[in-house]
């Protein structure tokens, strides 16, 4: 389920930028150490990139703050099975039900 639900999101992300001809990029973490790369990686030109993380059930914090300091990001965010939105430092978690209405 987990593999599903990160190309619903894929799929999501590239159907948005199709809707929208939104000027963000998105990029996918090809580092070496899986156990510190995010799934997906949104960026605007040279702003900022914005880290994005899915699992179809409930995730720490770990994996996205190690991406947080390599990328040097403002902040990152986690799509998972969450009760509700809540925002910890600089992660903001995602309910998966509620990016499904993207």
């Amino acid at each position: 389920m987990g593999k599903l639900f990160e190309n619903f999101v894929a799929s999501t992300l590239f159907n948005f930028k199709k809707r929208n001809n939104n000027v963000y990029k998105t990029y996918y973490d090809s580092g070496k150490k899986q156990d510190k790369n995010v799934d997906f990686i949104i960026q605007k030109g040279f702003e900022k990139p914005i880290l994005i993380e899915v699992s179809y059930c409930k995730k720490d914090k770990s994996q996205i703050k190690n991406a947080i300091r390599r990328y040097e990001a403002n902040h990152g965010i986690i799509i998972s099975n969450m009760a509700k939105i809540k925002k910890e430092d600089n992660v903001i978690y995602l309910p998966r039900e509620l990016f499904s209405f993207l």
